[in-house]
């Protein structure tokens, strides 16, 4: 799943490549998501990490 998050390969790629269904590579994406996102610090922990390296100012970005 590297490969998707680094390069933007094509899942169906990764699937050929893996010599996997394409339902279990979207599994396994969503997983390996899930995995990065459960050690992703909060909005308030991220901001107040920045506070403390000595940001003067810290982007919201909301898709």
């Amino acid at each position: 799943m590297l490969r998707r998050m680094v390069d933007a390969t094509d899942i169906h790629l990764l699937a050929r490549d893996a010599k996997v269904s394409q339902a279990n590579s979207f599994r396994y994406l969503h997983e390996a998501i899930d995995v990065i996102a459960a050690q992703a610090p909060d909005l308030t922990a991220a901001l107040a990490s920045g506070r403390e390296a000595g940001w003067a100012f810290g982007w919201v970005l909301h898709r």
